[in-house]
């Protein structure tokens, strides 16, 4: 089905230049994509007299272009020449040949800095954390600001009109985001729920969550399963009112939001769930993929995990015959009133560096990938084919593809810039049923309400020197404390008299002052 849709996006683009992805070397001023039918071909529009040329119609040479992503980022299998499909499709629908740079998942910002820090920078690449790392490397001078074709470039609307300020260096935004946004939130299995008797809502208490978790039996079953990333700590700080980072007041005064009593307590919280057994003893070396697996086996009971997993909890709990439903928690509520599920709004975004020779070619093969439906499917079920066949009017992933990883989600699906109604897709998708897509959108729509959704702050980069120089250092250190007070080497007292050593060593004081215009 891709297969067929990108290959008459490219017979569409030399008749009307309308080829979702190419234009000119200026920014388009209008978008003219051509739009599914309901059999799954695609039918032209009408060509914009404004549209400017589109590099496939004026040129047969494709526009050599190099991209870095995740390996799980093309097209999901690992395997080498799926991989490869996935690219000739986007090169196919974007008249470019590109170089694929796919490191490992786990190990992604760890190639990555090394291929930036060498010089050999990827004309595009997809950094995890953006919202850290996007300014970093623009004051480092490896990216090309992208506010021009966010300002001026009408194909990049939806994305001009949320908060980029995470992806901001002085005036310039350097970073394009993939999508709506993320949160995560709590996910119960429905079989331990009823075991055990717990009693699990919408919104529960920080004393209801202990209570109903203790009632688990920790003998049989792990209560509560966590990846080791820390940054998802920020879940339980919401509930206490503290932030992980330095953030501005009510009056717009930026503070250390480490250096409060509200953070203190979150994490005599999250220790106590440690040291009564109910959080995983293992979570500091769970990778995502682990804490999943142990969820949809049944070797625990809940975890923390993106609003969009729900179909996939189902489907790979049926696939290992240990099936049940699963009952969301959207957040939890502290002792003074304050909640908030975990805002990972911005997590990846798009760049390009400054090295790239052809910036506009790279944001037509972004516009592809991130703003049509087509590109969203492609990226996010794979070439047809290759990755999966339709039986049926199924979509069933194929057996060489599953054997190297090969999964959709398909929240992610519709979690893009592409408006998509999965329900209206020519296909459907194998074990999702009508009812089971009705309850997996409204528990998507109800965790990104304003009323669940967790507070996120990034201070945008050129506001403080010392802040630029010190926030990499900053968070890492956030994260090393917190787990050596989880982990119980170090008491909450120890800590902090560390980090006030760190504070000063960081000249924290002056920092704030330089944020606060002193």
């Amino acid at each position: 089905m891709m297969k067929r849709i990108l290959a008459s996006i490219l017979a569409l683009a030399a008749c009307t230049a309308a080829l979702a992805g190419c234009s000119s070397d200026s920014p388009s001023t209008s978008s003219s994509t051509p739009a599914p039918s309901s059999s799954g071909n695609v039918s032209a529009s009408t060509p914009n007299s404004s549209q400017p040329s589109s590099p496939a119609a004026s040129t047969s040479e494709p526009v050599e272009l190099s991209l870095c992503m995740s390996q799980i980022r093309w097209g999901v299998s690992v395997d080498d020449g799926h991989m490869q499909k996935f690219t000739e499709e986007l090169e196919k629908a974007t008249n470019t040949k590109i170089e694929m740079i796919a490191p490992t998942h786990n190990d992604y910002m760890e190639k990555l800095n090394v291929l930036l820090a060498s010089g050999d920078y990827p004309d595009i690449f997809i950094p995890q954390q953006a919202w850290d790392y996007v300014g970093q490397f623009a004051n480092r001078g490896y990216l090309t600001p992208l506010t021009k074709y966010i300002n001026d470039d009408a194909r990049f609307a939806a994305a001009k009109n949320t908060d980029l300020t995470m992806y901001q260096s002085g005036d310039d935004i350097y970073g394009l985001p993939l999508g709506k946004g993320n949160t995560k939130i709590f996910w119960f299995r429905k079989d331990m729920v009823d075991k055990y008797g717990m009693n699990i809502k919408d919104s529960m208490t920080t004393d209801e969550f202990i209570a109903e978790l203790s009632k688990v039996n920790k003998s049989e079953t792990i209560p509560f399963s966590f990846p080791k990333h820390i940054i998802n700590f920020q879940i339980f700080y919401n509930a206490f009112g503290a932030y992980g980072g330095i953030l501005p007041d009510a009056n717009g005064v930026y503070y250390d939001g480490i250096q409060t009593q509200e953070m203190k307590d979150a994490f005599a919280f999250i220790k106590s769930l440690y040291d009564q057994g109910l959080m995983d003893s293992e979570f500091i070396t769970n990778e995502n993929s682990n804490m999943r697996e142990k969820i949809y086996t049944g070797k625990t009971a809940s975890d923390i995990d993106y609003y969009g997993r729900y179909l996939n909890y189902c489907q790979s709990s049926e696939s290992v015959e240990k099936a049940t439903d699963f009952i969301p928690c959207f957040t939890l509520v502290g002792p003074n009133g304050t909640s908030g599920n975990l805002n990972e709004s911005g997590n990846e975004a798009a760049c390009v560096s400054v090295k790239c020779e052809n910036p506009d070619a790279a944001m037509d093969v972004l516009y592809c990938l991130f703003f049509t439906e087509e590109g969203r499917l492609l990226y996010t079920t794979g070439v047809e084919g290759v990755h999966y066949d339709i039986k049926d009017g199924v979509l069933i992933p194929r057996e060489d593809a599953a054997a190297a990883g090969y999964t959709i989600n398909v929240s992610d699906v519709s979690a893009g810039w592409p408006s998509i109604d999965v329900a209206a897709l020519p296909f459907s998708f194998e074990g999702v049923t009508p009812e089971t897509l009705k309850k997996n959108n409204d528990y998507i729509n109800k965790a990104l309400s304003p009323e669940y959704v967790g507070p996120i702050v990034k201070i945008p980069m050129g506001k403080s020197t010392l802040y630029d120089e010190n926030v990499a250092t900053y968070t890492s250190n956030l994260y090393e404390m917190a787990t050596k007070i989880v982990l119980g080497s170090q008491t909450i007292d120890e800590a902090y008299a560390d980090y006030e050593k760190f504070w000063k060593s960081i000249q924290g004081d002056k920092m704030l002052d330089e944020l606060n215009g002193k």
